[in-house]
């Protein structure tokens, strides 16, 4: 740890000297690295602003997001970053030739300033940038390692990329503690096996998908008894992949909230592992109606949440700012409720929810009752238009290796489960479903096959 703070005290240097304007917006491409986190954390030091940036996006893409952030330069290190040949990409190469320049880095910065502009994830299509200061980005790390217990004997292996905020967070809450860090990239299940069985890790991160492949291709064979706990977050974490894995804990939480806002703490019982889990500390949830009005205990509505660890706001969008934080809550747009004991259950989204003849449906529900049957590996509900009913469901289904269901099965399956009424108006086999870079479930791309 100490040789880690020494790097970050030199490229801090380096940096103050290539950006010498305090909150310089400076960009981050490239694939998981110990490199790349430690730029991260020496961009915070010397006052300047981390912009992480998303290694799918083209020369296009990366030219509107410099212009959206405003940025002052990006560090490449990878050196296949689309716009490399243009006078605001730099290589990690260059700056790391710049560590015994001169300059003086300055004060550490205050609370309030901008650390972080995050991309949100845009699974339903629309990408905001998130602004994060130093003071909601430290919070939550302090946060996470206690509710967590995390600490220097621990070692977390970030394999969620880290220019989204579930990744990015993994080093900060790290270096807070002094436990060690290891990288590697989303999609390479290869590598976080090879990981895992190191004997290594003692924590890692996934989404869904990612841990039902893990869990695939491992068939038995256990994990190493280092691993005490997979965090898996991302969306709803089903019970048949919660039964397959007794080390997975859920957790729910937002770029807006700094990454997790509940999370089933290691070594909890079913009774939460089956739920989001329990606020971290210093995070306060409330259920609310349409109206804002707090739901008790057990009753379904929107989530809002508070605490240190939430974002300043959407950058440079105050209409989108003031919809979404409102008198210090953050209103979450999905759905969940909270049971006796305080435990976060999720309902997914809120604009996904629909009536059909004048009845409230919940994609969740028909996704749990789709995955409970035989053969049926992921599926995901959204809502279309109908001319008699206003909306009805269409279910999308990837199905387990070697099964052979058709769709008029699968609905027949589940009209033993649910009322005739909330049963998909037709069920979509697909070889798999359409995923972001960050493992979850890429709703636009099924929209747009809605379309054909």
């Amino acid at each position: 740890m100490a040789a880690a703070n020494q790097t970050v005290e030199e490229l801090a240097r380096a940096l103050s000297a290539r950006f010498p304007v305090r909150g310089s917006r400076i960009g981050l491409w490239g694939r998981n690295s110990a490199d790349y986190a430690l730029a991260i954390r020496a961009i915070l030091r010397a006052g300047q602003t981390a912009v992480p940036l998303s290694t799918r996006w083209d020369s296009t893409a990366l030219a509107a997001a410099l212009a959206r952030t405003e940025l002052s330069g990006i560090i490449d290190f990878d050196e296949r970053c689309p716009i490399a040949d243009t006078t605001a990409c730099l290589s990690h190469g260059e700056l790391a030739q710049d560590v015994r320049t001169p300059a003086v880095i300055p004060g550490h910065p205050a609370a309030n300033e901008i650390a972080a502009l995050v991309f949100t994830s845009g699974s339903s299509g629309e990408l905001k940038v998130v602004a994060h200061t130093y003071g909601s980005l430290l919070a939550h790390a302090r946060s996470v390692c206690a509710h967590l217990k995390l600490t220097a004997s621990d070692c977390w292996l970030a394999c969620l990329p880290l220019y989204h905020i579930g990744g990015l967070a993994i080093p900060l809450r790290c270096a807070e503690v002094g436990a060690g860090c290891c990288y590697c990239d989303s999609s390479d299940l290869d590598g976080i096996e090879r990981r895992l069985d190191s004997g290594e890790i003692s924590i890692v991160s996934l989404v869904p998908t990612q841990l039902q492949r893990v869990l695939d291709r491992r068939a038995e064979r256990p994990f190493h008894r280092r691993l005490r706990a997979i965090i898996v977050g991302g969306g709803t974490v089903s019970p048949a992949l919660l039964e397959r894995c007794s080390i997975a804990y859920p957790t729910y939480g937002l770029t807006e909230s700094g990454s997790m806002l509940t999370c089933a703490r290691p070594g909890a019982d079913a009774r939460e592992r089956n739920s989001a889990g329990a606020a971290l500390p210093g995070v306060e949830l409330r259920i609310v109606n349409a109206h804002g009005g707090v739901l008790p205990h057990g009753e379904r509505g929107e989530i809002t949440a508070r605490g240190p660890g939430l974002a300043r706001g959407y950058w440079k969008d105050p209409n989108a700012t003031a919809l979404a934080f409102r008198e210090g809550w953050l209103w979450t747009g999905d759905l969940g409720q909270l049971d006796e004991s305080g435990y976060l259950h999720l309902h997914g989204r809120a604009d996904l929810q629909m009536k059909s003849g004048g009845e409230k449906i919940h994609p969740a529900e028909l996704e749990r009752a789709l995955e409970q049957i035989a053969g049926v590996r992921q599926a995901v509900v959204l809502p279309v238009a109908d001319a008699e009913w206003g909306q009805r469901p269409v279910a999308f289904v990837a199905l387990r290796p070697g099964a052979t269901r058709t769709g008029e099965e699968l609905r027949t399956e589940l009209s033993r489960l649910l009322p005739a009424w909330k049963l998909p108006l037709r069920i979509e086999l697909v070889a798999a479903l359409p995923l972001l870079d960050n493992g979850k479930v890429d709703l636009s791309a099924l929209r747009n096959l809605l379309r054909m």
